[in-house]
């Protein structure tokens, strides 16, 4: 059977993050959990330990990217089959992990990201943000020659390749799905539900939001400017 990590970055997310626990392990029995407590000032960490899961304690906040990283590291060390990223604040749902990591597991990926708006789905999306997702989508689209639907999607899964090389290097979200489909992974989208934040504290405030959007754009059109053929072939 394939040893498989959850990895659940969490930063002050106390008040969500045992009924996360118990949904992954309703839904994905037999998989390892490990809370990636990211130097939280409430009770993550005690929450965490309660619930009888392992916890990485970051002595600093470090922030979600290299919160997730950590986790694939010791994915890495101990020699997971597969892991995948769950957020500790509700969004992403324990039924729709079998569904996530099934292509990973039977080889026909090697990173599997779970989409919002592939099919037809509910989860509803401001209009700003979601004009901001779809010139992400296009981009990507563009940059790694396949269509992508939810570029800013945290719900991913990786065998055990796909650990390896992000263990060493952890890209922004978008950027990720061009770099390791350039350095010839498999990427894949399946369908997904999503559900809303039920408590907690996002590691996105809407400064950091635009920042960020911001700083992906940087990075992406730093990509077609060093390699213009890549989106006119």
């Amino acid at each position: 059977m394939a040893r498989v990590l959850a990895i659940v970055p969490a930063f002050n997310e106390a008040a969500s993050l045992e009924a996360v626990v118990a949904d992954l392990r309703s839904n994905a029995p037999g998989i390892e959990i490990v809370v990636v407590n990211d130097a939280s000032t409430d009770t993550t960490g005690i929450v965490a330990y309660n619930a009888n899961v392992r916890v990485l304690n970051l002595p600093v906040n470090l922030g979600y990217f290299n919160s997730v990283q950590a986790g694939l590291v010791l994915a890495q060390r101990e020699q997971f089959d597969a892991a995948f990223q769950f957020d500790a604040d509700g969004q992403h749902v324990g039924s729709e992990v079998p569904h996530l990591l099934e292509p990973v597991l039977n080889g026909s990926c090697d990173v599997t990201i779970g989409s919002r708006f592939l099919g037809v789905r509910s989860y509803q999306v401001p209009y700003g943000r979601r004009a901001g997702i779809r010139l992400l989508n296009a981009i990507c689209t563009a940059l790694a020659r396949k269509r992508v639907t939810d570029a800013m999607s945290g719900f991913r899964a990786y065998n055990k390749r796909a650990i390896a090389q992000l263990a060493l290097e952890y890209p922004i979200e978008p950027e990720a799905i061009v770099t390791l489909t350039r350095q010839g992974f498999r990427v894949c989208e399946v369908p997904v539900e999503m559900a809303e934040r039920v408590a907690g504290q996002s590691y996105f405030t809407p400064l950091r939001s635009v920042l960020y959007f911001a700083k992906v754009l940087l990075v992406l059109f730093a990509r077609m400017i060093e390699d213009p053929k890549r989106t006119s072939d």
